[in-house]
């Protein structure tokens, strides 16, 4: 939920915890309870993580993390009243590898067992139990036919939606995709009988409802919280705050002194990440050089929306967020292109270069895509960012005339 990786950047670090913070205080405008504890959460460290919930006053469920001294540090379960339901919760985790520099010092139980533990505490205590998983789908699905007396587990890691819960034995499983683009909702009906496990039935919108009332029913639905969704004005001055803090957060970062200069530029701010390329050489060209040559091909791209990307980011005053600006320029994190938002001039938007390599490379006569073209799209146009995306339909669109052979 905080962060995209357990291996965040040194250069990333503070917008990432800016960010973990403001998440952390609109999900606890949204009124959420508890989450279950995943690896990309402890980014910033356990006690980062604690800290952020205490203020947003949700928790952090995981009956099996555990500190170097063999204790939890978060909490592993919770009991709570739903409109006069009693519902239990317990959070498990297994995607901890103790090696990221979030980690250091956890570690983690083997998490069946544990979760076996939790039930048998739990289960006596509440008519509903939920299972908060960071294992991924098919681990979730494990878990449920390895125990008995979970009614739904909710489940992360693997980025997956379940548009219709899968049924294990008698247990629910499902997951809402990631990052909270999606809001998941499941409504249960349960004429539970003490001691028997419920027999899920699942009522699809216009249909009837079975007739045997012993029979447990659930409806499920997913929501995308896209632009058709209306904005809460508190939570909008949230992310505009958010915005204005990373900008802040460029002033200070200077290029280091002997960097060597971007395409088109005398100032010296661009700051290899790679081998340096022979003196006097660029490695990347950036468009002014290419388009010397290949006029139609760069009158075609002014006409596209790659040749404008950065704008979307200046018109929503996020043009320094460095978890947007690799999709929208050229040679982010590349050997020879930048770092920081500091050092971008010369690599706005997404130039030739970022379909067919750097410019360097042309002058070596070694020039040509940079792997196949669905992959480099899909680089940017994954399921997260472009969930829609239809990459048959975009190529034709997109792609540059072709180069024309000379007459031999």
């Amino acid at each position: 939920m905080l962060f995209k990786t357990p291996w965040p950047m040194e250069t990333e670090k503070a917008q990432l915890e800016l960010k973990a913070r403001t998440v952390g205080k609109i999900v606890g405008k949204l009124g959420l309870l508890a989450s279950g504890l995943g690896e990309s959460d402890l980014s910033a460290g356990p006690e980062f993580a604690a800290s952020l919930a205490k203020e947003a006053n949700f928790y952090w469920l995981s009956a099996n993390v555990l500190d170097k001294n063999g204790k939890k540090p978060f909490h592993s379960h919770m009991l709570v009243d739903v409109g006069g339901v009693r519902v239990g919760l317990f959070g498990i985790t297994s995607t901890l590898t103790g090696s990221a520099p979030g980690q250091q010092g956890l570690a983690q139980s083997e998490p069946i067992a544990v979760a076996r533990e939790e039930i048998a505490f739990l289960r006596p205590k509440c008519e509903v139990l939920v299972c908060l998983s960071h294992m991924g789908l098919a681990a979730d699905q494990e878990l449920a036919r390895q125990t008995a007396g979970i009614d739904v587990i909710v489940g992360g890691h693997s980025r997956e939606m379940t548009t219709e819960p899968i049924v294990a034995g008698s247990t629910l499983v499902v997951q809402a995709f990631s990052q909270g683009k999606y809001v998941g909702r499941l409504d249960l009906d349960m004429p539970r009988v003490p001691g028997v496990p419920p027999t899920w039935h699942f009522v699809r919108s216009g249909q009837a409802p079975p007739a045997d009332p012993k029979l447990s029913r659930f409806t499920a639905a997913f929501v995308a919280l896209d632009k058709k969704m209306g904005e809460d004005a508190a939570i909008v001055a949230d992310i505009k705050s958010y915005n204005e803090a990373v900008a802040k957060l460029v002033v200070s970062a200077k290029p280091p002194a002997g960097a060597p200069p971007v395409p088109g530029s005398t100032t010296p701010t661009q700051q290899p990440l790679g081998p340096p390329p022979p003196a006097g050489t660029f490695t990347y060209w950036g468009v002014p050089l290419c388009a010397s040559c290949h006029v139609e091909q760069s009158k075609f791209w002014e006409g596209t929306v790659h040749a404008r990307a950065i704008d979307i980011l200046k018109k929503k005053n996020r043009v320094n967020d460095q978890e947007c600006i690799g999709c929208h320029t050229t040679g982010f994190r590349e050997p020879g292109g930048f770092d920081i938002p500091a050092r971008m001039a010369g690599f706005e938007n997404v130039q030739c270069e970022a379909c067919h390599g750097p410019g360097l490379d042309h002058g070596k006569g070694s020039m040509a895509k940079r792997g196949s073209a669905e992959a480099t799209c899909r680089r940017c146009h994954d399921k997260s960012n472009s969930p829609d995306f239809d990459y048959a339909a975009m190529l034709p669109i997109m792609s540059c005339p072709k180069m024309q052979r000379a007459p031999k």
